[in-house]
């Protein structure tokens, strides 16, 4: 196969994001990258954050650059400092919001959390945006204070997400809430800790994904001024 003629635009745009060509010129060869046909000999190629506009017949990379799709972001918004913060690091953000799902996860103030693992990521989930980003522990922003619960009284790291509904069913329990089934097989957190009295959560019988856990996280946290993951 030939060599790859860059645009431009295209050097441009690489040379601004802080990625080397050979790693876009790898999306135009991978057998698992998405590819799009624009029409006239022109394609799009997406893989890994990154995407590349080609012309095929004359072997041109028209454009290319950190890909900000919403498949890419998993529906996160990056805030512009979190961009260039991304940039600096030499990361992409979909590669930084990919990280959030194995990293422990602290209430922050002003309705944030801190994800802390491969990077520290500071997140508005109201808003589904990326407000900082940086290497592991290296964000200084003020983590609400939380109770110590040691593992051999059942508790769970201060800050760690639920694997599972039965997990956090059980936080529920432990932050003194109640927790009943009703008729359809969903469970109901009742903020009174009586089953059937008072303001309730509803939540999902069956297991679920990163997101959908958050989604009950943040439901419970909106609704009852409290967050499941300190417990």
């Amino acid at each position: 196969m030939g060599k790859w003629h860059w645009g431009k635009a295209a050097k441009e745009i690489a040379a601004e994001n802080g990625v080397k060509y050979k790693k876009f010129e790898a999306i135009l060869t991978s057998p698992t990258a998405s590819c799009l046909d624009l029409g006239k000999g022109i394609y799009s190629y997406r893989e890994g954050g990154l995407y590349a506009v080609v012309n095929l017949e004359k072997r041109v990379i028209l454009s290319a650059g950190i890909d900000m799709s919403a498949e890419a972001l998993d529906g996160w918004y990056v805030s512009t400092r979190a961009l260039r913060q991304c940039r600096e690091l030499k990361v992409t953000p979909g590669n930084v919001i990919a990280s959030m799902e194995d990293a422990d996860a602290f209430p922050a103030e002003k309705g944030r959390t801190l994800y802390r693992g491969l990077f520290d990521v500071l997140v508005h989930e109201g808003k589904n945006r990326i407000v900082s980003v940086g290497t592991s522990k290296s964000l200084n922003y003020k983590i609400l204070r939380q109770p110590t619960i040691s593992k051999s009284s059942g508790g769970t790291p201060v800050g760690s997400m639920p694997q599972h509904v039965n997990d956090l069913l059980a936080r529920a329990r432990r932050a003194g809430f109640a927790v009943s089934k009703s008729g359809t097989g969903h469970h109901k957190i009742w903020k009174s800790g009586t089953p059937g009295l008072g303001k309730s959560v509803t939540i999902p019988s069956t297991s679920s994904d990163w997101r959908g856990m958050m989604n009950n996280i943040m439901e419970i946290r909106s609704a009852f001024g409290v967050d499941l993951r300190r417990f």
